[in-house]
């Protein structure tokens, strides 16, 4: 037995590239499908968070429930989709109360937003019956 080398003179080394290119082809999914989902993160949206010494920042923001941030203009988003009217958000969160009725419910205002807007999300969310609210500030130096 020879087992040096095979009859054709080759040494029968090859590299296959099939597992390579499997594993190209998934990382790409993976990072085509991680940009999808980051370009709907309601942190990206431009919102001027009012400042704080006691609250949650916005990088504590790792839940499972709905964000509804309001903005300077007084506008409603839904976890930073699309922007709701009054009507269109009360239905968005009581179709959200029917599947779950413990979730969090994380509102961001922008400090420019005034103060009847944001009572009128807050009434919006309390009247469809959520219990767990919670307000997202930027932190500020305790003096």
């Amino acid at each position: 037995m020879n087992f040096d080398a095979e009859a054709d003179g080759s040494d029968g080394t090859e590299l296959n590239m099939t597992p390579l290119i499997d594993v190209v082809f998934q990382l790409l999914i993976f990072f085509v499908l991680t940009m999808t989902y980051a370009a709907h993160d309601e942190r990206l949206l431009r919102v001027d968070l009012p400042r704080a010494v006691a609250g949650h920042s916005d990088r504590d923001n790792r839940f499972s429930g709905v964000t509804v941030t309001v903005t300077g203009e007084g506008v409603a988003l839904v976890d930073g989709v699309e922007p709701l009217s009054d009507e269109e958000l009360a239905a968005r969160l009581a179709t959200l109360h029917t599947h779950n009725r413990d979730a969090r419910i994380v509102v961001r205002g922008d400090k420019r937003a005034t103060h009847g807007r944001m009572m009128t999300v807050l009434d919006l969310v309390t009247q469809v019956g959520f219990a767990q609210i919670e307000f997202v500030v930027s932190p500020a130096s305790s003096q």
